[in-house]
């Protein structure tokens, strides 16, 4: 019985083959790996995105949920949910405006950075069209911009598979933080403008000469003058006190007007101390000297660093917020080759991308994405075009793959799967 069961096994093999059909089997394909390179960066809170969009129908929680599901599957990240984020936001009136703003609610939180998102442009029918900037802050504001090209293979046989566009970025920023150093800083040389009015009254316009100031006044004017004192700048109607300029006009000739020194308020003196029952002795010479030369510049080093730099005293080193007693010992335990705390403002981490439903590109990465997710629904990835929540995913997951893989995210790794291919 065996025997005829393989036999007729055999014949069915051999019709399939004589009648040109094929055997399926399964494909081997490489899954690319997309990880965390930041570990000081691995809690992140998502706030909800804001909208520069032409589109008055965008949700910034809808793209804020989407990219909070990205970047909670990459892995090494660890995403606090969004309703816990507007909570903190509502309760702590923290206005995400400012950088400083991010950076507090990142301390609320307690994550090592807060991800700020704006839709740049969006386009609902087809072909979709989604465009992104999200910028990363800090909870540290020792952490600096990580530019594009760190972590990549640079000097070593992988170097001439980093793709073009990589090397391009990575140049770019190279560059600009070279020129940056060079570049002159022409503010203090310019002349600063005048402060706009303040109210819906609208400040009369101040001449371009001041009457108070030309050496050419007519004989009525100076008989005026022998016959009265002359004005102040109090009581010159043309006397404009809101106004900044540096520059004055006299005689149709631009003159510099001499510098002047404003010294800013002297911080409050500290409290006396409590009198201990025991005299202090009696400072010698030496002692008085420098008590007295410690007086003398503790209220210049109160006025700030530019009176300070006017005076000719020396400038003392500010203290710096993110030391150990702003709940950073962590960072700090490490040894002495620790480096010096540098405050910075700016985002840590910057991406822009622009994502369009028909382009190449695009629909190339869209067709890997939906391929590797292992989606029943029918009709493979042209559908998730049509679908606009699919397809914001989508694009967050782009967004984050094109900024972690230009700063060493890709994994020379790749996860190996077996997929039927779709022919069957």
């Amino acid at each position: 019985m065996l025997r005829h069961l393989l036999q007729l096994l055999a014949v069915c093999c051999s019709l399939a083959l004589c009648g040109g059909c094929q055997v399926l089997l399964p494909e081997i394909t490489q899954e690319p790996t997309i990880r965390n390179p930041f570990p000081q960066l691995r809690r992140v809170a998502v706030a909800p995105f804001f909208n520069q969009s032409d589109a008055p129908t965008v949700d910034g929680r809808e793209f804020a949920m989407a990219y909070f599901t990205e970047l909670q599957l990459t892995p090494g990240f660890e995403v606090v949910p969004l309703g816990v984020v507007e909570e903190a936001i509502i309760a702590h009136r923290i206005d995400l405006s400012r950088p400083g703003e991010a950076r507090r609610l990142g301390q609320v939180l307690g994550v090592d950075a807060v991800a700020i998102g704006a839709v740049i442009d969006y386009a609902e029918y087809y072909p979709p069209r989604v465009g992104m900037r999200v910028e990363w802050y800090a909870a540290n504001p020792g952490f600096h911009e990580i530019p594009a090209g760190y972590g990549l293979p640079w000097g070593t046989p992988e170097e001439e598979f980093i793709p073009d566009s990589l090397v391009y970025e990575s140049q770019m920023a190279l560059f600009r933080a070279e020129f940056q150093g060079r570049s002159p800083e022409c503010d203090e040389a310019c002349q600063p403008l005048p402060a706009p009015p303040n109210g819906a009254q609208q400040a009369p316009a101040a001449p371009l000469v001041d009457p108070s100031l030309r050496e050419d006044h007519d004989g009525d004017d100076a008989a005026d003058d022998e016959e009265g004192p002359a004005l102040s700048p109090e009581d010159n109607p043309f006397f404009d006190p809101g106004q900044t300029s540096s520059l004055r006009v006299v005689d149709e000739n631009v003159q510099p007007a001499q510098l002047e020194v404003e010294m800013p308020p002297t911080a409050p003196a500290p409290k006396k101390a409590k009198r201990t029952a025991q005299r202090p002795p009696a400072p010698s010479a030496a002692g008085a000297a420098s008590g007295a030369a410690a007086v003398a510049t503790a209220p210049v080093a109160a006025a700030g660093a530019a009176a300070a730099a006017v005076a000719g005293a020396p400038l003392m080193p500010e203290p710096c917020p993110c030391g150990p007693e702003n709940d950073y010992a962590g960072l700090y335990a490490i040894g002495p080759g620790r480096a010096d705390c540098i405050p910075f403002n700016g985002p840590v981490l910057s991406h822009t991308g622009i994502y369009n439903g028909a382009d190449d590109k695009v629909t190339e990465a869209l067709e890997g994405y939906v391929f590797f997710r292992d989606d029943l629904r029918y009709g493979g990835w042209q559908p998730y075009l049509s679908r606009s929540n699919e397809y914001i995913r989508f694009c967050c997951h782009m967004h984050i793959s094109e900024m972690l893989s230009a700063r060493g995210g890709g994994s020379a790794k790749m996860d190996v799967l077996m997929r039927w291919p779709e022919r069957r």
